[in-house]
């Protein structure tokens, strides 16, 4: 086992997301929030395997907590959508054939990256790599891979796109809870970007990483703006009422 300072940024992910897991479970009768937490979960497995990686010594317990964070990442795609429908007041959306779909589409992920062993479909090579004096868990992505990730980038848009479509913007607080995910979600997704592309080379994910600021910025969404106290639908359920009376 090797201790580095690069799993501070992790642990402290951890400790964010069960924080922000904790103030969810206050809340757990808002729209919305019984998704987001579990969501918020899978960022704490995914932030903890990772730190259990970086400090594994050998090739085969690498690829044990890389595989384990994918029981994270596989499901973390479908939770948004699920999430913003339940948010965005378009729960009568959310039936069993749509989350039979998605789990399918997970487990599928899950049964491809654990059996890889035998197709390296998912990671064409994986290799021990010293990055900045630490031992890493290196590897070379394959086509399914790829074919994931246009899947999971997919969701994500479609629920950027659902999301806003439902927030009245001539309303101050719905701006800034807009503002709020507009934040939440670049961090993320830039921070995974960059990992991908190897712009910066690191031994550590800055996925995984960035759920710290991303957690941060929920917790000032929750506490500050009602994040989820007072969704969009509510906003534009009174604007009719009012245009309704008038």
């Amino acid at each position: 086992m090797q201790f580095t300072i690069y799993q501070l940024p992790l642990f402290l992910s951890c400790l964010v997301s069960a924080l922000v897991i904790y103030i969810l479970l206050k809340r757990e009768q808002s729209p919305g929030s019984r998704y987001l937490t579990i969501f918020i979960a899978a960022a704490f497995v995914w932030a903890l395997a990772d730190l259990l990686n970086l400090g594994s010594l050998t090739l085969s317990n690498k690829l044990f907590w890389d595989n384990i964070s994918y029981i994270a990442i596989s499901i973390s795609p479908a939770l948004w959508i699920l999430f913003v429908l339940d948010y965005s007041g378009k729960s009568k959306y959310i039936s069993k054939s749509l989350i039979l779909l998605m789990s399918f589409f997970s487990l599928a992920t899950l049964i491809i990256v654990w059996t890889d062993q035998y197709h390296h479909l998912f990671r064409s090579n994986i290799f021990l790599i010293e990055v900045s004096g630490i031992l890493a868990f290196g590897k070379v992505y394959g086509p399914l891979f790829w074919l994931f990730i246009i899947f999971f980038y997919s969701l994500i848009i479609l629920g950027i796109l659902l999301l806003f479509q439902s927030f009245n913007l001539s309303n101050s607080i719905n701006r800034k809870q807009k503002i709020t995910f507009i934040i939440a979600i670049f961090i993320t997704w830039t921070a995974n970007l960059i990992y991908l592309s190897r712009i910066i080379v690191s031994p550590v994910d800055f996925t995984s990483v960035s759920f710290s600021l991303m957690g941060a910025v929920l917790l000032i969404g929750i506490t500050k703006y009602q994040l989820l106290d007072i969704v969009p639908t509510a906003y534009m359920n009174v604007f009719k009422n009012m245009k309704t009376f008038i």
